[in-house]
C-alpha cells in the first residue's frame, strides 16, 4: 500500500511539473511572437489612463466597469515603468487562475489524471491565452472569474465573512469588465441552494423581488453609463459580429425613450419581433458555432473541434452534475444563459472573445463526465 501510495504521489508531482513546463512554454510562445500589445483596444484603456490623470475622471461613466484595467496602465504611466508590471500581474493571475482551476477540476473528479487533462486543455488553448500579452481587460477577467469560482465553492458555512468576501470579489469581477454583474444572480443562486435547499423555494419567493430589483437597477446603471454603448446600432445595422454592417436595408428603428437600458430593449423586441427574432438566431449560431468565414480553414477545424468536443461531454455530464452537484450546476447554467442572452441581444464577438469568459465553466462541466469516485459535493 505504501509503495502504491508513493508511485501515486509520484506520478501526480510528474503531471504538475509537465503543466508548470508546458504554461511556461506557452506564455514564452506568446511574448516571443507578439510582445506586449498595446495597440487596439489597449489603447483605448492607455488613453482613458492617460485622461483620468489629466482631469481627475473617466471621459465617460461606462469606463468605470474597466476600472483595473485603466487603473493597472495609470500606475505605469504615473511610475513611467513601462507596461512590463501589467504583463506580469496578467502571468501571475493566469497562473494562479490555472493552479486552482486544476484543484476544482480535481475537487469534481476526484481524478489527477483528468485534472491534468483539463487543465492542459485550458492551458493548451492558444486564442484563450493570447489575451495574457494583451492590456485588454480579458486576462485579468478570465482569471479572476476562475479564483472567485474557486472560494465560492469553497465555502463550508455561511457567514458573513463569506458574505463580504463574496460581494467583494463580485464587485471586483464587475470593475473588471460589465459582465462581471452576471456573478450576482449566479453565486446568489448557489449558495441558496448550497445552504438552503431545504427552503430555497421560500427563499427565492421572499427574495425575487428584492434581488430581481437590484439585479434590474444594476443592470440599467451598467447600460446606461455612457460612452460608444449603443444597443441600438445593431439592430440598424443588423450586426451579427460586432461592429460589421450586415444589413440588405437599412432598418429606421425609433426607440422611445433611453434605448440604453432594460426598457429600450424591450421596445425593440416588443415592436421589431421579427428583425429581433431572426438576428437574435444568427447570434446565437454565431456564439455558440464558432466558425468563422473569414478564419483560414485550419483555425476553424481545430476550434470547432475543441469547443464541440466539450459540447459532446457537457452533455454526457448533465445527469451526473444534476445529482452530485445541482448547484455548482446552476451557477455554470447561469451565467452561461446570461452571457448568451447578452449576445443574443447585441451582437458576438469578432474573435469568438465572448466565449472565452466561460470557456473554465465548460470544462469544468465537462470534466463531470469522467468522474468514477464520488468527490466531495460543492
Amino acid at each position: 500500500m505504501k509503495l502504491t501510495n508513493a508511485i501515486q504521489q509520484q506520478d501526480r508531482f510528474h503531471l504538475k511539473k509537465l503543466l508548470i513546463l508546458f504554461w511556461l512554454l506557452m506564455q514564452c510562445l506568446l511574448i516571443y511572437q507578439f510582445g506586449i500589445v498595446t495597440n487596439l483596444e489597449a489603447e483605448a484603456y492607455i488613453s482613458v489612463a492617460n485622461s483620468y490623470i489629466s482631469t481627475g475622471h473617466y471621459p465617460s461613466g461606462n469606463f468605470l466597469f474597466y476600472s483595473v484595467q485603466i487603473w493597472l496602465d495609470i500606475f505605469c504611466i504615473k511610475f513611467n515603468t513601462g507596461f512590463v508590471p501589467v504583463l506580469l500581474i496578467q502571468l501571475l493571475l493566469n497562473g494562479l487562475s490555472s493552479i486552482y482551476f486544476h484543484k476544482l477540476i480535481l475537487k469534481f473528479t476526484a481524478s489527477e489524471r483528468v485534472a491534468f487533462g483539463f487543465t492542459l486543455a485550458l492551458t493548451g488553448m492558444y486564442y484563450y491565452q493570447l489575451y495574457n500579452v494583451h492590456l485588454y481587460t480579458e486576462s485579468i477577467f478570465f482569471s479572476l472569474g476562475i479564483l472567485y469560482t474557486y472560494y465560492l465553492f469553497s465555502i463550508s458555512r455561511f457567514s458573513a465573512k463569506a458574505i463580504i468576501l463574496v460581494t467583494l470579489g463580485i464587485l471586483l469581477l464587475c470593475l473588471t469588465r460589465p459582465t462581471g454583474i452576471f456573478f450576482f444572480p449566479a453565486s446568489f443562486l448557489y449558495l441558496l441552494l448550497k445552504f438552503f435547499k431545504r427552503r430555497a423555494k421560500l427563499v427565492i419567493l421572499v427574495s425575487f423581488i428584492t434581488g430581481g430589483l437590484l439585479f434590474f437597477f444594476l443592470l440599467n446603471f451598467a447600460l446606461s453609463s455612457g460612452g460608444g454603448l449603443d444597443f441600438l446600432l445593431p439592430y440598424v445595422q443588423q450586426q451579427i459580429i460586432c461592429g460589421i454592417p450586415n444589413e440588405v436595408e437599412r432598418n429606421d428603428i425609433i426607440v422611445n425613450g433611453n434605448q440604453n437600458s432594460v426598457q429600450g430593449i424591450w421596445y425593440i423586441i416588443s415592436h421589431y419581433p421579427r428583425l429581433f427574432f431572426s438576428l437574435g438566431t444568427k447570434r446565437f449560431m454565431a456564439f455558440w458555432g464558432i466558425y468563422r468565414s473569414y478564419y483560414s480553414t485550419a483555425h476553424n477545424i481545430f476550434a470547432c473541434t475543441y469547443f464541440f468536443s466539450i459540447y459532446v461531454l457537457v452533455l454526457f455530464a448533465i445527469k451526473k452534475i444534476y445529482k452530485r452537484f445541482a448547484a455548482a450546476g446552476i451557477y455554470i447554467l447561469t451565467l452561461v444563459t446570461l452571457l448568451t442572452i447578452t449576445v443574443v441581444l447585441s451582437c458576438d464577438e469578432w474573435h469568438n472573445r465572448f466565449i472565452f469568459s466561460i470557456l473554465p465553466f465548460l470544462l469544468l462541466a465537462a470534466s463531470c463526465s469522467f468522474r468514477k469516485q464520488e468527490p466531495d459535493v460543492v
